[in-house]
């Protein structure tokens, strides 16, 4: 996809991603960054919290260090420590990571996750999104960032090269 890019709306690519903390979430933060690199989407990332916390942007890393570093504080220092493009911006939001990701999610092209642990017989993060949304999720594997679940063709409507593959 070209930088001038835009999807089947008219809008440029919006790129939402969960952010549940730094351990498992930079796969899926660096994939997003590297393809809004390619293709100049947008990058929304969100977190959910447990305290009724609204924040966009911020705060900054000292105000996060008084706080004692909760992982929505910490949520903005973090992103900006990957170096990412001008057009990515945070959000820490009260609620249950589903319903939040579902809240900044309704105009996204993508919600990309990192891949959760097993869980036994509940159902992942990923799967309460996708039965949530009606539009792709990814889980990004930490270990090689590969792509582990992919919803085709919107997918790749929004996210592939030039050549009509998803690049990786």
């Amino acid at each position: 996809m070209k930088k001038d890019a835009i999807d089947d709306t008219g809008r440029p690519p919006l790129i939402v991603v969960g952010f549940e903390d730094a351990a498992r979430s930079s796969a899926a933060l660096r994939w997003s960054i590297e393809r809004s690199r390619m293709n100049g989407a947008s990058i929304r990332v969100v977190h959910a919290s447990a305290f009724p916390i609204t924040a966009h942007d911020g705060p900054s890393a000292a105000v996060a260090q008084r706080l004692s570093n909760p992982s929505w504080a910490t949520l903005h220092s973090t992103v900006a420590a990957f170096d990412p493009p001008n057009d990515v911006h945070t959000v820490a939001d009260q609620g249950r990571p589903v319903d939040v990701i579902r809240r900044w999610s309704e105009d996204a092209t993508v919600v990309v996750l990192g891949r959760a642990r097993k869980r036994g017989w509940r159902r992942s993060l990923a799967d309460r999104v996708r039965r949530s949304l009606d539009v792709p999720v990814l889980e990004i594997d930490e270990t090689d960032l590969g792509v582990i679940d992919l919803a085709p063709a919107r997918a790749r409507r929004a996210l592939s090269n030039d050549e009509g593959r998803i690049s990786s």
